[in-house]
């Protein structure tokens, strides 16, 4: 397994990646020219021959190997370091990043007659809605929240710890009987 390296210069992706789009008929149909950006972090493995960027919300681009068998590597890397959501074109693609747990989220036809549909995908995000006994404001408990670390933020609370909260079903659900809801909702 190659170990990815982060804030490589775009310029230095940048020149790695036209290279491999040049080199590879596979890689230049599925992926976009690069284009610069400032508001992103470019990730390349030790050997220079895979890479990503993650922009700025954790849109995954980029994604390019030149040694077979490394995508789901590839996507494993970029889900540790950020990435959340992206576009790719239909195809061993879409199951790639399946595999991973990324779902579609949008679809359009490819602006290239005949070509591939263009196709976002985001890894879905498991929020848990809590209704607080004392103020009755209804917050979300974000996924990573470990019980006892939330905290209560509503304006007429005096920050209750979760253990002290009463949990019920948010009124989205159409029932009152006393539980958590998992809400489940999709990155961009």
């Amino acid at each position: 397994m190659s170990s990815y390296s982060r804030n490589v210069t775009s310029t230095v992706f940048g020149l790695v990646f036209d290279a491999a789009r040049e080199a590879s008929p596979r890689i230049a149909e599925a992926t976009s020219p690069f284009e610069v950006s400032t508001d992103a972090a470019h990730f390349l493995a030790e050997d220079g021959r895979s890479g990503f960027v993650i922009r700025t919300g954790g849109e995954l681009t980029n994604v390019f190997s030149t040694v077979s068998g490394r995508g789901d590597e590839l996507v494993a890397a970029a889900i540790a370091a950020g990435a959340t959501h992206l576009d790719c074109f239909e195809g061993y693609l879409t199951a790639l990043y399946g595999r991973h747990g990324f779902v579609e989220t949008a679809r359009e036809a490819n602006w290239t007659p005949g070509g591939p549909a263009v196709v976002w995908m985001g890894l879905p995000v498991v929020e848990t809605v809590a209704r607080c006994a004392d103020c009755d404001g209804a917050y979300v408990i974000p996924a990573a929240a470990d019980g006892p670390d939330f905290v209560c933020g509503g304006a007429d609370c005096e920050g209750l710890n979760v253990a002290d909260l009463s949990l019920e079903w948010d009124e989205r659900n159409g029932t009152t009987a006393t539980g958590v809801l998992t809400i489940l909702t999709l990155a961009h």
